[in-house]
């Protein structure tokens, strides 16, 4: 059993997995690669790997790949590995996908989440500022009368 579903009784993991695999699918029916979602996220301009300056088509497409089970390039990587699900990309995709779906799907997969048996692609221990950096961004995206 992989370590997302470790927790989960057998028929509700079942059920996760399946959830899963028809939104995976979904994605790989429906982007085209656009590389629209990766324009418009806003931790791209914080990635590692010189990534504000990677082709958006380029890594869409190896976000896609890790979706198909493929390595991921180090730049798709980071960019599964930063994204704090703000949905900026939600509101930007010509096709009405969800790339923050895409991308939390891309990190279940290379973390290990789905296989057990396929080493993974992301260490599974976090940045251990990951969250300081969450809300650090969500200061900069509320009014002032929010943060009161």
């Amino acid at each position: 059993m992989t370590p997302l579903m470790k927790e989960l009784a057998p028929k509700e993991a079942d059920g996760v997995r399946a959830l899963l695999a028809r939104d995976r699918e979904e994605i790989l029916a429906k982007c085209t690669q656009c590389g629209r979602c990766f324009e418009v996220c806003p931790m791209v301009p914080y990635g590692e790997h010189d990534l504000a300056r990677q082709s958006p088509r380029d890594v869409a497409g190896s976000v896609l790949g890790i979706l198909r089970d493929e390595p991921g390039s180090a730049a798709a990587l980071e960019w599964v590995k930063i994204c704090t699900k703000s949905g900026e990309c939600d509101a930007h995709c010509p096709e009405a996908i969800s790339p923050k779906m895409m991308l939390r799907l891309a990190r279940i997969i290379a973390i290990g989440g789905m296989d057990p048996d396929k080493p993974p692609q992301l260490p599974l221990k976090d940045d251990p500022d990951y969250f300081n950096k969450v809300h650090a961004y969500a200061r900069f995206s509320l009014s002032d009368a929010e943060r009161a």
